[in-house]
């Protein structure tokens, strides 16, 4: 299937951080960063006891490593030796009870407790040497770890991230969890309360009630501290498991403890029983300004971001037409390449929006079309340091074919492209792997410069 037919499936990310606030809870929370993080090794997640994991089976590894070998864009970064050794760095970092000895060039030493074995490391030539020592240190470790509390999902899931490190920063292995927060992530509207949360001084805190969302309706206010969900104290609870616990089906019901200082509080803790329900996050917000201008406000590419889009521009021609528009797309860290593809394509009549090229895809183009391009009206763009990745592909666009004049901070930089391999594992978890670079019109790679802007401004 050709890459650009497939960009339904792509995500260009960079980092994503600022997504945090709306998706890594049904409401808010956290950093995306968290959403896309490599799964963690360690203590398994608590829930009905999950049926013995065979780690000799490497269904992880090897599925990462065949896709690495098929799909990676730059052959020449695949180092199989440095994929050993950065697996099981992975592994030692994220398991507390292993230890991994690197003193000896040829070999290395795997400690679990007070067992050890070494294992050779100087005759790792390709990606399977890779799986065959893996193969042997697996089952030294599910030997002396078996009985333990450690998941040995997360210890392979930990030795795939291991080895994607040695790659780029984008490539990563997705567990099943995480894999779901980024179709969350993506989608836009997920079931929950429609709250953004993180931890504040040590404590859960309410940073942004949505309005007309269960936690807007019940008075939730920034600042409010959580501090039970349900029975459960949320002292030093982890920021994914808050977000856990407050996310849920659309019509289920959770409770939480809530303290307030200041203005409008109460001493010790007032509970507030919410029902959740379904939480549609907009990605655009747009505004008339002053002499027919519109301004419209892009904060992250998602499923619905060329509808919303076109719905904004639309409320602003009922007000009179358009003459002239703003586009913000200060701080956005990107998402859907395809999105980014059809809302510049709406702004040019013709040429090339972007190309994608990677060592197994070739090259392909995504060209604009006439039909349904805006007028011709005077187009300026926001950019900021962190506006990246799919942003950019917009930005990159609008300017190198003198729709847009670019003003702001030159951008973030990232020129790759990532491509979700769902499902790889019986587990559900998921790979998503950089397949390809992407080049702004004139053939310009962005990666690591950026988007220069026309007019710089620089910060107070």
């Amino acid at each position: 299937m050709r890459l650009l037919e497939r960009l339904g499936k792509l995500c260009v990310v960079f980092g994503v951080c600022a997504l945090a606030t709306f998706f890594a809870t049904s409401f808010g929370g956290g950093s995306l960063w968290q959403t896309f993080d490599p799964a963690l090794a360690g203590t398994g997640s608590a829930g009905s006891p999950k049926a013995p994991y065979d780690l000799t089976r490497l269904e992880a590894v090897n599925e990462t490593l065949k896709m690495i070998r098929d799909k990676y864009v730059d052959p020449d970064r695949v180092k199989p030796k440095e994929m050993l050794l950065s697996a099981l760095n992975y592994v030692q970092r994220d398991v507390a009870q292993v230890i991994v000895l690197t003193d000896d060039p040829n070999e290395v030493t795997v400690r679990v407790e007070t067992n050890e074995k070494k294992f050779r490391v100087d005759n790792i030539q390709g990606p399977w040497d890779v799986s065959a020592r893996l193969r042997e240190v697996f089952t030294f470790l599910q030997k002396n770890l078996r009985g333990s509390e450690v998941d040995l999902r997360e210890v392979e899931y930990a030795a795939c991230n291991g080895m994607l490190h040695t790659l780029d920063p984008h490539s990563v292995f997705l567990s099943p969890e995480a894999y779901k927060e980024m179709n969350l992530s993506t989608s836009g509207a997920f079931g929950g309360l429609g709250i953004v949360i993180s931890i504040r001084d040590q404590m859960l805190t309410v940073m942004n009630p949505m309005p007309e969302t269960p936690a807007g309706r019940a008075g939730l206010k920034r600042f409010d501290r959580i501090v039970k969900i349900n029975n459960e104290s949320t002292l030093n609870m982890p920021l994914d498991d808050a977000v856990r616990r407050l996310r849920g089906d659309p019509g289920t019901k959770v409770t939480v403890w809530v303290t307030r200082d200041g203005d409008g509080g109460w001493q010790g803790n007032k509970p507030f029983e919410l029902t959740r329900e379904q939480i549609k996050v907009r990605s655009v917000e747009s505004r008339a300004l002053e002499g027919g201008v519109g301004y419209v406000r892009l904060k992250q590419f998602q499923q619905s971001s060329f509808a919303e889009l076109e719905a904004a521009l639309d409320e602003l021609r009922q007000k009179g037409p358009i003459k002239g528009l703003v586009l913000d797309l200060r701080g956005n860290p990107g998402g859907l390449l395809d999105q980014a593809a059809r809302i510049a394509d709406k702004f040019l009549a013709d040429g090339v929006i972007v190309s994608t090229v990677g060592a197994s895809e070739g090259r392909e183009e995504k060209r604009a079309k006439g039909a349904g391009t805006e007028p011709a009206y005077p187009l300026v763009v926001l950019v900021s340091g962190t506006s990246a990745s799919a942003s950019e592909i917009v930005a990159g666009a609008l300017k190198n074919q003198n729709r847009a004049l670019i003003v702001g901070a030159q951008t973030f930089g990232k020129g790759s492209v990532q491509l979700v391999f769902p499902d790889i594992t019986s587990e559900k978890a998921a790979l998503k792997l950089t397949i390809a670079q992407y080049l702004t019109p004139g053939d310009v790679s962005i990666q690591g410069v950026g988007v220069v802007p026309d007019i710089e401004l620089d910060p107070m």
